[in-house]
């Protein structure tokens, strides 16, 4: 139950409320249903994420709202979220985000859409954060054959050149 609650309430402080009747209706239940969660004290995680998907202005941060645990990248991003700002597609590489561990020898940067999909990453519940990784994996071994059949293509080219000369 006081798990409930510590959630219960991190919500409200993020959304601004203060009635269990506005929470219910934020996460798309009734009065009675939210009411009933709250006194088996388990708390509807799932409608947290579809109502923190279908509001996504409000920039949630799921995992401080269930764990109570805050993450250095979600608090960058709501501090520089909140400025009035217009980005072009050249001030993506120019945001960069220091997360080199302490005892690391060389510096590890993020830049802008780099800190955006790790929040979305740790944003999402298992099933989106696999489709995120399989997408990227994908993405990778795509880039790999592409890198691989320019190679094998343009050494194919100098044989032939080098044929009819």
């Amino acid at each position: 139950m006081k798990n409930f609650t510590d959630i219960l309430n991190r919500l409200k402080t993020e959304l601004s409320l203060t009635m269990d009747k506005d929470v219910a209706s934020f996460l798309g239940l009734t009065k009675s249903a939210f009411a009933e969660r709250k006194r088996r004290g388990v708390f509807p995680e799932e409608a947290l994420r579809l109502a923190d998907l279908a509001n996504p202005h409000l920039k949630l941060n799921i995992e401080y709202i269930l764990t109570g645990k805050k993450d250095d990248i979600h608090s960058f991003l709501s501090k520089h979220s909140k400025e009035k700002t217009k980005l072009n597609s050249e001030d993506y590489f120019t945001e960069e985000v220091f997360i080199t561990p302490e005892n690391a020898d060389t510096t590890v940067l993020l830049n802008f859409e780099e800190v955006l999909l790790l929040s979305n990453y740790r944003r999402s519940d298992s099933k989106g954060k696999k489709a995120i990784f399989d997408m990227a994996q994908m993405s990778c071994e795509l880039s790999i054959a592409r890198m691989r059949l320019n190679e094998y293509t343009e050494k194919d080219q100098l044989r032939k050149k080098d044929f009819t000369e």
